[in-house]
């Protein structure tokens, strides 16, 4: 019977206590052979032949060159230091720097990076970044010794080996000639020895749209022109042809016809009646002169018209000189003619100090209403060079008059505010007014002593009021011990005081009654005394002792005994009344 050999096994390597020195084991996953040295360690049987063989045939590659086909999963990539794998497509990607010593022949070859070529390339047709290159060689063989296409529109640097761009070489060429988008070239860098041909035509082939600096010559006119910010006008040649026209007015007709065509109302001088006419009130269009007024009846008129001839002037035109042919600085002193300059040819503020002889300005020389503050030094006005009376309220700035310019008396005709409007002392046409800012008003009488005592009158509160308080004095001083009373309205009074009841009062005439008055009647004709308003336990007592009827009027609709009615009283009779309410009103006791 055979013997069976049973060796260790299971998964993984095994441990040094699973085995002892020379026992083997298997590792049933991965298929390995393991046991354990002479030092105790466990080893793995066969992991590291000296050789190899497959199928046979030995393997004669080393490891290092073996490892090359190590490139994991990077099929179709280029891995540095491997065996490049193309991918199903065959395609390989992350190539860099193919050096090749022989022929490259490809139906389609795309290039993302830098392509270096040593030798010739030889191609059918060229693309670059899409675009078709349908230039021959030979046409591009003119670009032969061209280093650099450049935009500079000065040409400074002035290369033999570069192109200028289509816009520098029109600017360079826009610069020299003057010229610009829509304008006209000056040739201001021409040099000819010989002559030049500038623009030339009739009047009426002017640009329809001129520019100022516009120049041309007129075979009309047969002058050199130019356009300025006036319109057109010639340029140097020679002088002027003056043609005169004589007309007779009939206060209707405002064309004339002229000789010949003036071009602009600057080239005629024209007179009426031997008075010059402003060129504002006439106008011209060709050989036809407007007037916007007709010249009078039988009126002569006159019409002086310049046109350029190419003879020389030796005495210039009267009028015909303007300051734009002057030029800057010309006219010195000596071509001034002695008391020429009027007011009228000096410019404004031209004349200041440096100008007038010292002394020379008088009264004379001065315009009423010119001199004003700003032409006065200061401090020059004093006292005797105001006119008495002229300084009114209107010449006096605000807050400007203290207390030490008011004389000792002050005379205030219309009114006087201390303080301002609302927050002082306002005294108008014989009102005194005291006005405050939240406090009540009071009116203080000092002592003569250092003023160190005073008497204050002052207002009621603000709640105390029902209305406006009016106190009016009587027209005397009183009698000694008598007091000032009050009839209820504010009227006032000089009364004795005696408790309860007035001083008896003698009357003989038609009386208004007071509260607490005593009266005895003593007059023949009849009288009417009038009773007060009165108030609950209010009185009045009245004897009539003359001979005429008195009658008691009542006031404020008040009865007299619960009637309605006014009350008489005889000679001899005597009531006190003393008011009881609206009711009974007045009870005659």
């Amino acid at each position: 019977m055979a013997t069976t050999i049973k060796l260790k096994y299971g998964s993984g390597a095994p441990s040094t206590s699973n085995l002892v020195q020379g026992e083997p084991a298997l590792d049933l996953t991965n298929k390995r052979l393991y046991s354990e040295n002479g030092s105790g360690a466990i080893v793995e049987i066969g992991s590291n032949p000296s050789s190899l063989s497959i199928g046979g045939a030995a393997v004669t590659s080393t490891p290092a060159e073996l490892n090359y086909n190590d490139t994991g999963a990077a099929v179709g990539t280029v891995v540095a230091s491997k065996t490049v794998t193309v991918d199903s497509n065959k395609d390989v990607s992350s190539f860099r720097n193919i050096t090749l010593t022989g022929e490259l022949d490809a139906g389609s070859l795309d290039i993302s990076g830098n392509v270096d070529i040593d030798g010739v390339l030889e191609t059918d047709a060229l693309s670059l970044n899409g675009t078709t290159v349908t230039s021959t060689a030979t046409q591009l063989n003119v670009l032969s010794g061209v280093t650099a296409f450049v935009d500079q529109d000065n040409m400074a640097s002035n290369s033999a080996s570069s192109i200028a761009s289509q816009q520098s070489i029109k600017a360079y060429v826009d610069a020299q000639t003057g010229a610009s988008s829509g304008t006209t070239a000056t040739f201001a860098n021409l040099d000819a020895t010989t002559s030049l041909q500038v623009p030339d035509g009739a009047t009426g082939a002017r640009p329809g749209s001129p520019a100022v600096g516009n120049f041309r010559y007129n075979t009309t006119l047969n002058t050199f022109e130019g356009y300025s910010n006036t319109g057109w006008g010639e340029i140097g040649g020679g002088g002027a042809n003056l043609t005169t026209n004589n007309f007779t007015g009939n206060g209707s007709t405002t064309g004339f016809t002229l000789g010949i065509d003036p071009e602009v109302e600057q080239n005629t001088f024209v007179y009426i009646d031997g008075v010059y006419q402003q060129k504002n009130t006439y106008s011209t269009s060709g050989t036809t002169l407007t007037f916007s007024t007709a010249p009078p009846n039988g009126a002569s008129v006159e019409v002086m018209s310049m046109t350029a001839t190419t003879s020389i002037v030796g005495t210039v035109s009267d009028n015909a000189v303007t300051t734009a042919k002057i030029a800057d600085n010309a006219v010195t002193t000596a071509k001034i003619a002695s008391s020429q300059i009027t007011v009228a040819k000096m410019a404004a503020n031209s004349v200041d100090s440096d100008q007038y002889v010292d002394g020379s300005i008088d009264t004379v020389h001065i315009a009423n209403s010119q001199i004003t503050v700003g032409k006065m030094a200061v401090n020059s006005v004093d006292s005797d060079q105001y006119v008495d009376g002229s300084i009114d309220t209107v010449h006096i700035a605000d807050d400007q008059v203290t207390g030490a310019k008011l004389a000792n008396s002050v005379d205030v005709t219309t009114g006087l505010t201390v303080g301002g409007a609302s927050n002082g002392v306002a005294i108008t046409n014989g009102q005194i007014a005291l006005k405050n800012s939240g406090t009540v008003s009071k009116l203080d009488f000092y002592c003569e002593s250092n003023n160190a005592h005073y008497t204050r009158l002052q207002s009621a509160p603000h709640g105390s009021y029902a209305g406006n308080i009016v106190l009016t004095l009587p027209a005397s001083d009183g009698d000694s011990g008598q007091s000032l009373t009050t009839n209820g309205s504010g009227v006032m009074a000089w009364s004795t005081i005696g408790g309860e009841y007035n001083a008896w009062a003698i009357i003989t005439t038609n009386t208004s009654l007071a509260l607490k008055g005593q009266y005895i009647c003593n007059d023949s004709s009849a009288r009417t005394h009038t009773l007060p308003s009165g108030s609950a336990g209010s009185t009045i007592t009245i004897k009539n002792n003359g001979s005429g009827l008195v009658t008691l009027a009542r006031t404020s609709s008040q009865k007299i005994n619960g009637v309605d009615a006014n009350a008489t009283m005889p000679q001899g009779n005597a009531v006190q009344l003393v008011y009881v309410d609206g009711t009974t009103g007045w009870l005659v006791l």
